[in-house]
């Protein structure tokens, strides 16, 4: 193939030319994504405080209720919408049931209520977490 004026930029042909602008945009793509996560890191989260009288019971709640509850506390504590138990789930590393599971122990602990919440049509949504303070129990 004949290239009549010196190919494109750089004076390289199309197809090499094509070629080092895919390689460069997958550089800035990828310096792109190494600086979000930079900056992901570099982020400083508002801390949780879980009361003593919890921690000091966490041979009695035991640590899967208890990685709930801290999940519940930090999004209590933030003011976001109450996760699903699959949103618990994907927090703490645990299958849904053991966050259902869980919730349930933290409920007969006296620890927290769940309450179900219905959409307009009646179709189940996530569940309402009421946080109980452990003196009151």
């Amino acid at each position: 193939m004949e290239h009549r004026f010196g190919g494109g930029r750089r004076g390289m042909p199309p197809e090499q030319e094509a070629r080092l602008q895919q390689q460069e945009h997958r550089t800035r793509s990828s310096r792109a994504l190494e600086e979000r996560r930079r900056r992901e890191e570099e982020q400083v989260l508002p801390s949780t405080e879980i009361e003593n009288s919890v921690i000091s019971k966490m041979a009695e709640i035991g640590v899967y209720p208890y990685a709930v509850y801290s999940v519940l506390k930090m999004r209590q504590s933030s003011g976001e919408a109450n996760p699903s138990y699959a949103e618990i789930a994907r927090m703490t590393g645990m299958d849904r049931s053991t966050v259902i599971r869980s919730v349930k122990k933290l409920a007969d602990l006296n620890l927290l209520s769940a309450q179900r919440r219905r959409m307009e049509d009646g179709s189940p949504t996530t569940n309402q977490y009421n946080l109980r303070s452990p003196e009151s129990r």
